[in-house]
């Protein structure tokens, strides 16, 4: 590559990396060509329960690899991230691959995976600290990256504004509200437009009072009426049960 080696590509194995993205088939001028490759993603845990669950999920891989290949670390890490790419294209597989291949009779296949539900894909701007490093980036992807990463901080102003700004309308009509209670009380305490005013205040107080009085007889009184209408339908059903009984004995 004329021009470009140690120009662009200024470290030993970054040309290998980049054709690795390329040959994945992925678009070289969408955002999707600085994904990284699946892997687990732990970084919901913390502490002593983030090592339980590695040692858990690294026990399961190595007790179903050969003795010679678990006992090399670098091999068990590519192992382990072809178990993950293996959990992360699952349908497209299941889909694909023929009803005999070899590939469904693994133990990898057929039985639950431990924390498959953790297996993603992350970018430069959404990644976590247990992202892999990303490799293989030409720079004009770099610059994309940078222009996806400021767009989802501007999207998490924009939420956080928008939470801001309804407590703020909350508040204010708290405030408003508390206020609007004490000027009234004051202006009724001191009389403010004349004695005409205040007595028609009192009245519609006292309007107020005798609705509610009378809206609570209303339903009282109409609640006794039903249970008085249901109290003689059945003295009625009773009689007419005594004379038929009489009717019949008689």
């Amino acid at each position: 590559m004329p021009g470009v080696m140690n120009r662009y590509i200024k470290y030993e194995s970054a040309g290998d990396q980049y054709v690795g993205r390329c040959v994945s088939g992925r678009d070289r001028l969408s955002k999707r060509f600085a994904e990284s490759l699946p892997y687990f993603d732990l970084s919901d845990y913390s502490g002593l329960e983030r090592e339980q669950k590695l040692r858990q999920l690294d026990r399961w891989i190595k007790d179903r690899m050969p003795a010679v290949a678990s006992a090399n670390d670098a091999v068990f890490y590519l192992f382990k991230m072809c178990l993950a790419s293996l959990i992360h294209h699952r349908e497209w597989l299941n889909e694909t691959l023929h009803s005999e291949s070899p590939v469904r009779m693994t133990s990898f296949w057929y039985e639950d995976i431990p924390l498959a539900d953790h297996v993603t894909t992350k970018f430069p701007w959404t990644r976590t600290n247990d992202t892999p490093e990303f490799t293989g980036i030409p720079i004009d992807v770099l610059y994309m990256a940078k222009v996806e990463e400021q767009n989802a901080i501007i999207a998490r102003l924009e939420e956080r504004l928008q939470s801001a700004e309804e407590r703020l309308l909350q508040d204010n009509n708290r405030v408003v509200a508390e206020v609007t209670e004490h000027m009234d009380k004051a202006l009724d305490e001191r009389a403010v437009g004349g004695e005409s005013f205040s007595m028609g205040r009192d009245i519609i107080k006292k309007l107020d009072t005798l609705i509610n009085i009378s809206k609570q007889d209303y339903v009282h009184r109409v609640d006794n009426a039903t249970n008085n209408g249901d109290d003689d339908e059945d003295d009625d059903n009773n009689n007419n049960g005594d004379d038929d009984d009489d009717d019949y004995y008689g």
